[in-house]
């Protein structure tokens, strides 16, 4: 599985769990795009990938297809992709009712755990090896107010499976040279 399909996949997942908690107003986006200038105006949940690490040793096998007289080369290996969702949303103080930031990311890591969630990621083979603490950093933002980052990490597992073809050999020619 391609990097991009995760991408899509746990963005269609957050977006579907965020729409079941009637939070349809919250942008789900990778992070760091370079086509994006500045935060969202509105409150927004961002994903990138940290890292992939591979797990095991790869899975080899060799099966011979009869219909086009080939030998097809199968690896496979179990991927572990770890990604940060990051909550981000322009607080007003004197709002008490809009979600913060920590909100965001405290549904977020609830609807990656929901069974409805597992469920749709079991369909592509993809699974949820582990979800870490939410973190809640504070820095100071581009008009001088401190504004919380808060994030959690997320573990995904799959596998990365490449197919190659050999094709048959259609004749040997034997040569005894002398050296």
């Amino acid at each position: 599985m391609r990097e991009n399909d995760l991408n899509t996949m746990l963005r269609c997942v957050l977006l579907d769990g965020l729409a079941a908690r009637q939070l349809t107003s919250v942008a789900v986006k990778r992070s760091n795009q370079p086509t994006d200038q500045g935060p969202d105006s509105g409150p927004c949940l961002y994903f990138f990938v940290v890292n992939h690490h591979r797990y095991g040793s790869p899975q080899r096998s060799d099966e011979w297809d009869k219909e086009k007289e080939m030998m097809i080369h199968t690896e496979s290996q179990w991927i572990e992709t770890t990604y940060q969702i990051t909550g981000s949303v322009l607080q007003n103080p004197a709002d008490l009712e809009s979600p913060t930031a920590n909100d965001l990311i405290f549904h977020a890591s609830g609807i990656l755990q929901s069974d409805n969630a597992i469920s749709q990621l079991r369909k592509s083979d993809v699974g949820i090896y582990r979800i870490t603490e939410n973190r809640n950093i504070f820095f100071k933002n581009d008009r001088d107010q401190y504004e919380a980052s808060p994030s959690f990490d997320i573990t995904l597992t799959h596998k990365d499976i490449t197919v190659t073809t050999t094709p048959v050999i259609s004749s040997v020619e034997a040569k005894i040279i002398r050296v």
